[in-house]
Parts: structure tokens; sequence; C-alpha cells
């Protein structure tokens, strides 16, 4: 497993060999070519966030963690592991660092020059607001699912926000599916299945989330996850529920350099 640190980056300008600074490997799985479960990259991830080139950085806005994982595993809740704090405390990485999953499915070249055509329609100025038809929300309901993901075909769709994640695994599979055959580079979604006395929260936290997206700017997004879970949004206080907000965020100039992403089962 590696990890890379990228300094300066500017938007939309491609991130070369230069602007990368390979993180020391951990020497637990230096040796070894086999892919690593999810357990050992939960422990190489905690290895990660304490390094000296790392931890001055946890906190900070400008930090960001990118995890490129396999759809299979796109859904699961990295934002919540936990790594060794100062004092050895354990601490979940979406504290104290603003973080987004991406596709490794994605890492391909050829796939990544289709992609750029739906990530170039982003405004390139703040405040950069979309619209209702460039950002679509579906439900997730099986019944109108396929139905609602034809919405992702229209070529000015370059966002989806998922309401509710499905029950079934093979329609969470569907969704991120059509996710990549459509080029959409940026999803929210919650993750949990929230039960009625939780609705009141939700509804303030997608109001949040809906006036980044529509009224101010969508390059804020990942930062208005990262307030709502610290609390420092009053409206939008209920730090578990934040906790199960995932963000798909595929900028095709940030990638990492050419890798055999591979990983067995646990």
């Amino acid at each position: 497993m590696n990890a890379y640190l990228v300094a300066n980056y500017r938007q939309n300008i491609e991130v070369t060999y230069n602007d990368l600074q390979k993180l020391p490997v951990n020497q637990d799985f230096e040796e070894t070519n086999k892919p690593l479960t999810l357990v050992e990259i939960k422990k190489t991830f905690d290895y990660y966030l304490n390094l000296k080139e790392i931890k001055p950085l946890l906190g900070s806005k400008k930090f960001t963690i990118e995890m490129f994982l396999p759809l299979s595993l796109i859904n699961e809740p990295v934002d919540t592991w936990k790594y060794s704090s100062r004092y050895n405390q354990k601490r979940s990485i979406g504290i104290d660092c603003k973080v987004v999953v991406r596709s490794s499915e994605r890492l391909d070249s050829w796939y990544r020059e289709i992609w750029k055509e739906k990530w170039n329609r982003l405004p390139l100025h703040s405040p950069a607001p979309l619209s209702d038809s460039s950002f679509v929300s579906i439900n997730g309901d099986e019944n109108s699912l396929d139905r609602e993901l034809k919405q992702l075909s229209k070529p000015d769709v370059i966002g989806l926000k998922l309401e509710k994640i499905p029950n079934k695994k093979k329609d969470i599979e569907k969704i991120f599916c059509e996710i990549l055959v459509k080029n959409t580079p940026i999803v929210l979604w919650f993750r949990k299945h929230t039960a009625w006395n939780e609705q009141d929260q939700i509804d303030k936290i997608n109001c949040e989330l809906n006036a980044c997206i529509y009224r101010r700017c969508i390059y804020a997004l990942a930062d208005t996850i990262f307030n709502i879970r610290a609390g420092t949004i009053p409206e939008c206080c209920n730090s578990d529920l934040a906790n199960h907000i995932s963000l798909l965020w595929e900028d095709p100039y940030r990638v990492p350099p050419p890798i055999n992403y591979t990983m067995e089962k646990e």
C-alpha cells in the first residue's frame, strides 16, 4: 500500500510526479507483494496518519485524505476508521480530516480522459453553485431505481445526491456501477438507514448540504461535511449522523502514479 502527499494543488492542473511526495512505506508490509486485507489497510492507515509529515496537518481544512477503493467497498465507512492520536487516544479519521472516497477502477488513464469531460463542466471559480439539472437527487428506492439512474445519462449531470442507501447490496453496486459508466464525478450519500426520530436532524443536515451545492460553492462540499462533523454548524449538532455521510469526489487531475491495485478478501 502506497501513500502520497500532494502539496499546493492547483484546480484543474494535472498533478505530476514532481508534485508528489511518496510517504515512507510501512515496514510491516514492505517485503511482501501480497494484497492487503481490509484489516491490514486500517492498520497501515494508522501508521500513515502518525508520520511526522502528516501529523501536523491533522485538523487543518487544507488537508484532505483521498482513498481509492474498488466499487465493492465504495460504501465502506472509511471516515469512521480509528487512528491513534496524541496520548494514544483512538479518534475517527473524519473528525480530524476531510475524507473523500474514489474509485480504483478510474485509475486507468484511458478512462480518465473520458470522465474529464464531465468534470470540466464544473464552474471554475468560486462561488460555484450548481443547478438542479446538473446535480440530481434520487431516493434509492428499488422500485424506481432504474428510472432514476437514467438521469445520469444526461450530458449536463455532473453530480448525484443519494437520499437513501438501498437495503440490498446488489442495488448499491448497481448505483455505483452506473456512476462509473456514466462518468459522474461527484456523489453524496448517507450510509445509514435513519430511524424515524432522526429525520428532523437529517433534514437540517441536508439543508446545509443543499445550500452548499445549489447556493454557495460546490468546491466547499468536503469542508461543509467536515464542519458538520466538528459541530461548528449549530443547526447540525448530531455528530453521530454526520459520521455516516460519504462523499465521492473524482478529480481527474489529481491522481497517483499508475499502480497495480488488488485486494484480498478478509
